[in-house]
């Protein structure tokens, strides 16, 4: 599951690891429903299957640590994930015309 959050502009990305498309779907509605009383925007979610995998999703209020640039790319029928593009930085990859620049703080794991 990718959950898409954050304010105007920059859109942050989280991976969480899920095993079917219904506890996919479930776990979004949940945050979803969080979302308004923790101050959070929602910007969108995906339930994809993909070979890509991230680190360990964290639940902390403001993320600490290093951050990635990605530009995501989905299969035609939007059912997997099928890169992450890693940039320096949300302008280079903005730059590019890329479609789906996010911010997260999970990286790809070797």
């Amino acid at each position: 599951m990718i959950m898409m959050t954050g304010g105007e502009g920059a859109v942050d990305a989280s991976f969480i690891g899920v095993e079917t498309l219904g506890e996919c779907e479930e776990r979004a509605a949940r945050a979803i429903a969080v979302f308004p009383q923790a101050g959070i925007n929602y910007r969108g979610h995906h339930c994809v299957s993909s070979a890509i995998k991230f680190d360990d999703f964290l639940h902390n209020p403001e993320p600490t640590g290093p951050k990635y640039i990605f530009d995501l790319a989905f299969s035609r029928d939007g059912k997997q994930l099928v890169a992450a593009k890693l940039y320096g930085s949300l302008k280079e990859c903005e730059d590019t015309g890329a479609k789906n620049c996010v911010i997260a703080y999970q990286n790809i794991q070797p």
